[in-house]
């Protein structure tokens, strides 16, 4: 997969807007993918932190008859836990929801998929 284009444009200090279009080279027949999303951050106390990517229309990035619109809902979530031997350790909470749109081939949908 390579990146095409790609732009993070910073709405304030904890919002974001991620604009991504990846082509995936090697997979015949799968269009390329665009995904709109925005990304904020919140602390939710001295030791833990939620960043969300969610994807939105945006009027600066309309939709590309070249790409595919993809979505995203995505978190990461970090704790902080305690020492070990004086190191110090996070716990990182990782969710995610990709709808890929569009025609995805039948060898595409089975990679990783157990038989």
């Amino acid at each position: 997969m390579s990146c095409i284009h790609k732009a993070l444009v910073a709405v304030n200090s904890h919002n974001h807007v991620y604009y991504t279009a990846n082509d995936h080279v090697g997979v015949l027949g799968f269009l390329p993918r665009e995904f709109v999303a925005r990304q904020v951050w919140r602390r939710r106390d001295a030791e833990n932190l939620i960043i969300v990517y969610e994807s939105f229309e945006h009027a600066d990035y309309p939709m590309r008859s070249e790409y595919v619109r993809a979505s995203c809902n995505t978190s990461f979530e970090f704790a902080k836990l305690p020492q070990v031997s004086g190191v110090p350790q996070t716990r990182v909470t990782f969710t995610a929801e990709i709808i890929m749109g569009g025609y995805i081939p039948n060898a595409a949908q089975k990679i990783g998929t157990v038989p």
